[in-house]
C-alpha cells in the first residue's frame, strides 16, 4: 500500500472512533449523492441537495466522486469506552457495562452508511478460548461486531521451522463467518521473517487435496504436465503457478469454496 495513500488517525475510545467514521462516510456520501453541508446563523448544520445546475458546475470543476477508500480499525479490543477512562482517571474500580451496547450501536449506526458509500470496514479484533465443544473461539466485545459483519476471518498461528530454527509463521485463517462463501473452511498462510508474505502458500496443497494436482513420488504434476516437488515450486513459483494453472486452480477452489446453484439432488448430503 502506497504510504501517501494512508491516513493514520488515532483515536481514545469507542465513541470517538464511531463518530469519526460516521462523519467521514457522510461526507463520502454527500459526495457521491451531490449534498453539501450549510450551517444556519446559529451554527446548526443543514444538509442541501444541489440542483441540476449545481451539479453539473461541481461536476465541470471538480469531477466526479470516484475515490476508492477502506476503513481499518487495529483494534477494536484494544478501544476503551469514554467510561472506562474516566473511571481509571478517578480511580473507580466498577466493570465497564457499557461497551456492548455501544459495540452493537456502532453497528447499527455504520452499516447502511457502509453500504450507501460502498466502502468496505475492516475491523481487527481479539478472539479468546473457550470451553465450549462446538465454538472454541470467540469473539471480544460481545455479539455486535460478529452480527454486523457480512465476513468474519479467526486466525490462528504456528512456527514454521527449518531444522531447530524458526524462519516464520504460519497463519491458519478459518471462515468463521461470511455471507459470500461456506462457513468453517481454511487456508494457510505463510509469513516468512525474510521474504514476507508468500501468497501461493497453501495454494499447491490445496489444489492436490480437490484433485486438481496429481502426485507422482514426491512430485506434484500441474494441469500442463510441468513436474516439481514443493521445494521447487517455492524457489521458482512463476514456472508453475502460471496463468493458464492458476486459472483451472482458481475455478475449482471457487467452486468448492463458493456456495452452490439452484436445484440438484439433495438426497445424497443428508
Amino acid at each position: 500500500v502506497p504510504e501517501d495513500k494512508v491516513f493514520i488517525v488515532p483515536v481514545i475510545s469507542v465513541e470517538q472512533c464511531k463518530t469519526l467514521i460516521l462523519n467521514s462516510l457522510n461526507a463520502i456520501i454527500d459526495a457521491k449523492y451531490h449534498y453539501v453541508t450549510t450551517y444556519t446563523d446559529k451554527g446548526e448544520k443543514k444538509r442541501k441537495k444541489l440542483t441540476k445546475e449545481e451539479i453539473a458546475k461541481k461536476l465541470k470543476t471538480e469531477g466526479e466522486y470516484d475515490e476508492n477508500i477502506i476503513f481499518v480499525i487495529d483494534s477494536l479490543g484494544m478501544l476503551p469506552t469514554e467510561k472506562e477512562i474516566n473511571d481509571t482517571a478517578t480511580g473507580s474500580d466498577k466493570k465497564d457495562m457499557t461497551r456492548a451496547q455501544l459495540l452493537r450501536s456502532f453497528g447499527r449506526v455504520v452499516s447502511v452508511k457502509l453500504s450507501l458509500a460502498q466502502t468496505p470496514l475492516i475491523v481487527v479484533n481479539h478472539i479468546y478460548s473457550t470451553m465450549d465443544k462446538y465454538s472454541p473461539s470467540e469473539i471480544s466485545g460481545g455479539s455486535g461486531p460478529k452480527y454486523m459483519a457480512d465476513i468474519v476471518l479467526a486466525l490462528f498461528k504456528s512456527k514454521e521451522k527449518k531444522g531447530n530454527e524458526q524462519v516464520g509463521v504460519k497463519i491458519k485463517t478459518y471462515v468463521n463467518k461470511s455471507r459470500y462463501m461456506i462457513e468453517n473452511k481454511f487456508v494457510e498462510i505463510l509469513l516468512h521473517f525474510k521474504k514476507g508474505l508468500v501468497p501461493w502458500s497453501n495454494i499447491v496443497q490445496l489444489a492436490y487435496d480437490l484433485g486438481v494436482l496429481k502426485k507422482e513420488g514426491h512430485s506434484f504434476v500441474f494441469p500442463d504436465g510441468t513436474k516439481a516437488k514443493m521445494k521447487e515450486v517455492f524457489s521458482k513459483p512463476s514456472t508453475f503457478i502460471n496463468a493458464d494453472n492458476l486459472a483451472i486452480i482458481r475455478e475449482v477452489i471457487m467452486a468448492d469454496f463458493s456456495f452452490g446453484k439452484n436445484g440438484g439432488e439433495l438426497e445424497e448430503d443428508f
